[in-house]
């Protein structure tokens, strides 16, 4: 029987309490070291920017493989780790005398921000969610946010009150007791030590078995020859240079207009808004297009650089503040939250440290990026502008969806099953039916751990059935549902539950009546993409609209 209370929260309070001082200390407090530095020493920007894009270059790398050293070690003993290296990196940044000692200062730190950042967020909390990870990761990440809103704006008053060496000290000491604490008490390897599953259900022999970290080895291979996944990593990876490019520089940006003390407010007020932000986008990403608000986000964030790059007023700060901060938060969710919908269940964890380090290591050169062109023009409305159109770049390239659109009308194959050329593209290979078969497997297994009697469905890009199969037990609705949500998501390139909200509008029933009235936009199919181009559909009926979609998606990771 199902507990009232999971302890999966617990172990999100304590990933909440490491993501506030990681990001905190590792992403926001870059500014303020960065800004501190320059005033004490009188180093350009070119001179301690540098450092810092070695330090994300470095701790993108071990973001890369740092799920390995997660699923070997466990997290408690990683994060400690961790927090030994952060402690020390912060520790030695405070008494560097010379710009080169900020190196060897950066690189101690880099070890704790890759093993504590994004990426350890998902990585932590996957083994205890599955139908709420979104909510989870969502709450943590809210952590990581505060961490700007607290944590970098009280390095100010405390370096003024104690002095850069001493203020980094007591930071870091106070970060090390509270995110050791938290690992020590909630952070275990995972439910199954708890005999629970998942999101607190009981416990499935079959997953204590599968090969997690071969099939996660085998999806990072395969993501990285996709349009699919560099359509979502590529313009994140574009916004967030330009954005962590902004935020280090952002003290020595706004301070000549509003004041050291402004220049605290604004980090406050980026932060504050970042974290409203992501709250306000929560309400509404899982109701409409998440790559369309990830565009939206880019656009804001736009406007927000215009007003910092021309502001004459302490109020034209603060307002491009607001909006540049509105899409903080939301840039390192949403590459997350896309590739949820976009990607089986299954692959998520790999994909998204997959993500997470290509996205540090490209936005490790922001910061050099910024100082550099400040140097060389002598202030920061050039190098705004260039990030203005980075972040246009990636408005643009989002929008363009996990489908190539050269190759989208070549998918549909006649009633003979003979492709369509079109344009002299060649097609890709016709699903076949050992992989339909495949497919079904797959979802029916899931079906089983949820325990659950379901229909499962897998037509060809032409919305034709390829295999079916129905439980023992199964609703016979289910058995209509299933193949009408395979149809509708073979037919628009996506999961059927993104259709939902369209499906009254003139255009989306003309062309069900059209079709002849199969396709049933609702929540429970995936599409079958296989190197940008949509092979085929896996629907699924019996179950809550959540569950058909988790076991369609389970069986389309089969391929």
């Amino acid at each position: 029987m199902r507990a009232r209370y999971f302890y999966g929260w617990n172990v999100v309070a304590a990933t909440f309490v490491m993501a506030m001082f990681t990001f905190g200390l590792g992403f926001y407090g870059v500014t303020v070291y960065v800004a501190t530095l320059q005033r004490l020493h009188g180093w350009s920007a070119a001179a301690v920017s540098a450092p810092v894009t070695v330090y994300y270059v470095a701790g993108a790398l071990l973001t890369m493989v740092i799920s390995g050293v997660y699923e070997r070690l466990g997290p408690r003993l990683v994060v400690i780790g961790a927090s030994v290296a952060m402690t020390l990196g912060l520790m030695t940044l405070g008494v560097v005398t010379r710009p080169w000692q900020l190196y060897p200062a950066f690189v101690v730190m880099a070890v704790g921000w890759g093993s504590m950042s994004g990426a350890a967020i998902n990585i932590i909390l996957a083994p205890w969610w599955e139908r709420r990870r979104g909510l989870a990761v969502s709450l943590a990440f809210n952590g990581a946010t505060l961490g700007g809103v607290i944590v970098a704006p009280l390095l100010i008053p405390l370096i003024a009150a104690l002095g850069f060496t001493r203020a980094l000290v007591a930071a870091a000491v106070g970060s090390f007791v509270l995110v050791v604490t938290a690992a020590l008490v909630a952070m275990h390897r995972g439910p199954h030590v708890l005999g629970l599953g998942p999101d607190g259900d009981a416990a499935s022999p079959a997953r204590a078995a599968s090969p997690r970290g071969a099939r996660a080895r085998g999806s990072r291979g395969d993501a990285l020859r996709t349009w699919r996944f560099w359509s979502v990593s590529a313009p994140f990876a574009l916004g967030l240079a330009a954005q962590v490019g902004v935020l280090t520089h952002l003290v020595g940006l706004v301070a000549p207009t509003v004041g050291a003390s402004g220049a605290a407010r604004g980090i406050g007020v980026t932060t504050a808004a970042a974290l409203m932000g992501r709250l306000l986008t929560g309400f509404v990403v899982d109701r409409v297009d998440r790559r369309r608000v990830a565009s939206a986000t880019l656009g804001v964030q736009m406007l927000g650089l215009g007003l910092l790059a021309t502001a004459s007023s302490a109020g034209a700060v603060y307002a491009g503040c607001v909006l540049f901060g509105f899409g903080v938060g939301n840039m390192t969710t949403l590459p997350g939250l896309i590739l949820a919908v976009e990607w089986p269940r299954e692959r998520f964890a790999a994909l998204v440290g997959l993500a997470v380090g290509i996205n540090q290591l490209t936005f490790a050169f922001g910061p050099s990026l910024v100082g550099f062109v400040r140097d060389r023009t002598g202030s920061y409305a050039a190098a705004l502008g260039i990030c203005m159109a980075l972040q246009l770049t990636a408005a643009t390239t989002i929008l363009l969806g996990p489908c190539l659109p050269r190759v989208a009308v070549s998918r549909w194959r006649d009633t003979n099953g003979v492709a369509a050329h079109v344009g002299g593209q060649e097609d890709t290979m016709a699903l076949t039916l050992a992989e339909a078969n495949q497919a079904v497997q797959g979802a029916l297994a899931r079906a089983r751990e949820l325990n659950i009697k379901i229909s499962v469905a897998v037509c060809d890009a032409g919305g034709r059935l390829v295999a079916f199969n129905r439980m023992d037990g199964a609703l016979w609705a289910g058995a209509y549902g299933s193949q009408g949500k395979a149809i509708a998501s073979v037919a628009f390139a996506r999961p059927s539950g993104e259709l939902q909200e369209r499906a009254g509008t003139p255009i989306v029933q003309g062309i069900i009546a059209a079709e002849g009235g199969h396709m049933i936009p609702s929540q429970g199919a995936v599409p079958i993409i296989r190197n940008g181009v949509v092979d085929g559909a896996c629907g699924v009926g019996g179950g809550t609209a959540q569950q058909d979609e988790d076991c369609a998606r389970a069986g389309v990771a089969k391929l």
